[in-house]
């Protein structure tokens, strides 16, 4: 679907009954048409968020379902890399017995995820798992809501001899996973649904000559979508360095405003620019 199209089909829809928690968000994302692709979900995603965190969690299963797409997509994933540093937690591995032990550190959406891909260890090198995140063995804990996207929540998981089957295993040398791609991936969806949030936020705050610049940044992502977005990093960052200023006018113009919206702004606002720094990195080394 085109951008306009997208857009068009919510035009008497934008200001639905507001999310107010992450499982009423799920329940509304949940109910996009099942046939759009990552790019149009976190498009859509972008324009029936009520806030920013629920941009950035549109945004993150979009990312999902395109790195994984041989993944059962019911229900929210999470992508379980990070591990604790310290040694007070120790990180996953497959024991004697074949069952999963240790720990991750980050689990996004942690109160209502469905599903995890398990790295065994702190990368990529050990393999990748998909499993439920109610299997037995598996006990994810919540941390208090951060300053930063503090709606969504987020926590930690523990896996205690979870049994794992060779069908659990993703395998990554079939192309039925593209994980390396996840440091691109979150980025580009973060900004397909973010310049869908600004095209709602324009006509809250009418600010008709927002709607030109987000359609074009989208339009940009979608043809970017449709090539690779993991193969062109030059063009990943010029797009960014578009939308980036756009967010910053909108979140300074709704904390202005001093309405309903200006907290989230102010909490959460910087996230349409957070990915500068690693996408200069990135078309640094892919010239």
């Amino acid at each position: 679907m085109n951008i306009d199209h997208l857009i068009g089909q919510l035009n008497d829809r934008l200001f639905v009954p507001p999310c107010p928690s992450e499982v009423s968000f799920k329940r509304r994302w949940e109910s996009l048409p099942g046939a759009l692709d990552p790019f149009e979900s976190a498009f859509l995603g972008g324009l029936h968020a009520d806030r920013l965190a629920w941009v950035f969690v549109a945004a993150y299963q979009s990312a999902m379902r395109s790195c994984f797409p041989h993944v059962s997509h019911t229900g929210f994933l999470s992508f379980a890399v990070s591990e604790d540093t310290s040694g007070a937690y120790p990180g996953t591995e497959i024991d004697q017995n074949g069952r999963l032990t240790g720990n991750k550190s980050w689990i996004a959406s942690s109160r209502i995820v469905d599903r995890l891909v398990v790295t065994i260890g702190p990368s990529l090198d050990g393999g990748c798992i998909a499993i439920d995140a109610a299997a037995e063995g598996i006990s994810i804990s919540h941390r208090v809501s951060a300053a930063f996207l503090g709606e969504m929540s987020q926590g930690r998981a523990r896996f205690d001899g979870v049994a794992v089957s060779s069908e659990h295993y993703i395998d990554g040398g079939s192309a039925r996973h593209s994980a390396r791609h996840f440091g691109a991936a979150e980025p580009f969806f973060v900004m397909a649904a973010g310049s869908a949030h600004i095209i709602r936020e324009a006509r809250r705050l009418d600010q008709p000559r927002w709607v030109d610049r987000a359609k074009e940044v989208a339009m940009a992502l979608q043809t970017l979508h449709g090539s690779g977005y993991f193969n062109d990093a030059r063009e990943l960052l010029r797009i960014h360095e578009a939308l980036s200023p756009l967010g910053k006018e909108c979140s300074d113009i709704a904390i202005a405003r001093q309405d309903d919206r200006s907290a989230d702004w102010q909490a959460n606002g910087r996230m349409l620019g957070i990915y500068g720094r690693a996408l200069r990195e990135r078309a640094a080394r892919h010239p």
